[in-house]
């Protein structure tokens, strides 16, 4: 028996069950992200609104000029959480499936061979949302 062995053996853990609960920890991490993500969407279509209205009531098309700026920030928060949930699933393919099997937890793998055609609205759906910001050319991840 190894320090490895005895040390996860001794804390009553094997190496299965750490597995496992690594695996279910980051696939809650993604859905968290994920949910922010939808929120990051809903705060966008909702500053639109209100910006609009606002320039609009007060006759002032300079107040509609704040908008851009505040979905470029949106965007990029949104961004960022693609990079993160993107990171995990490939920490994910990449150091969990590979270990346990395809057979056994194949997601990420699956999705990494199957990926959604352009021409689909799940992957031009979000991008209107972002669109007045400078940086609307960025790819979301479909997992």
């Amino acid at each position: 028996m190894t320090a490895h062995q005895s040390s996860s053996d001794a804390a009553g853990w094997n190496e299965t069950q750490l597995v496992v609960a690594e695996y279910s920890y980051l696939r809650e991490e993604i859905i968290k992200l994920t949910e922010l993500q939808f929120q990051t969407t809903a705060a966008t279509v909702l500053a639109f609104g209100t910006v609009v209205s606002v320039g609009i009531q007060v006759r002032d098309a300079v107040i509609i000029l704040v908008y851009p700026m505040l979905s470029l920030i949106l965007g990029v928060t949104w961004l960022h959480y693609t990079h993160l949930i993107t990171r995990i699933a490939a920490y994910t393919r990449d150091h969990i499936e590979d270990r346990v099997g395809h057979h056994n937890l194949g997601w990420e793998h699956y999705v990494d061979t199957h990926p959604v055609p352009r021409g689909r609205f799940a992957y031009w759906g979000i991008r209107p949302v972002f669109a007045s910001a400078p940086s609307s050319r960025f790819r979301p991840a479909c997992r």
